[in-house]
Order: structure tokens, then sequence, then C-alpha cells
């Protein structure tokens, strides 16, 4: 899989995770506090995601990483 195919696959997991934060998947029709263990469900899913996007971008760096570094070569 090439340098690009790999970007653009990161950048569209970054916006869909970002699609699926905003939606009722994670806030409930119908329920005004949904937790989890005690802690709001929104708050646990924001964690999530958080976490998933930081990772994305981690991967990302390294693929720019590498890009850059083959092109000086």
């Amino acid at each position: 899989m090439s340098y690009l195919n790999r970007w653009r696959l990161l950048t569209g997991l970054v916006i869909f995770i970002f699609f699926i934060e905003y939606s009722p998947l994670v806030i409930p029709a119908g329920k005004f506090t949904p937790t989890l263990f005690g802690i709001p469900f929104s708050l646990w899913m924001g964690v999530l995601f958080t976490v998933l996007v930081v990772w994305l971008t981690y991967m990302g760096a390294k693929i720019y990483a590498r890009k850059i570094e083959q092109e000086g070569d």
C-alpha cells in the first residue's frame, strides 16, 4: 500500500470518528442520563475517540516521516 493510500485511509478514519462521535450512537435517543459504571456514556465515548484520534495522528506522523525520508534519499 502506498504512502498516499495510507494517509487517505487514516484521514478517512479520523473524519469517520468525528461523525460517529456527534451522532445518536453516542448519545442514545430517549435517554437523558445514560451511564456506564456511574460515568456518563458520552464521556466514555469521548475518551475512547480521543485515544483513537491520538493513535491515528501518531500513525499519520510515522507515515509522513517515512515519505519525507524516502524522498530525501
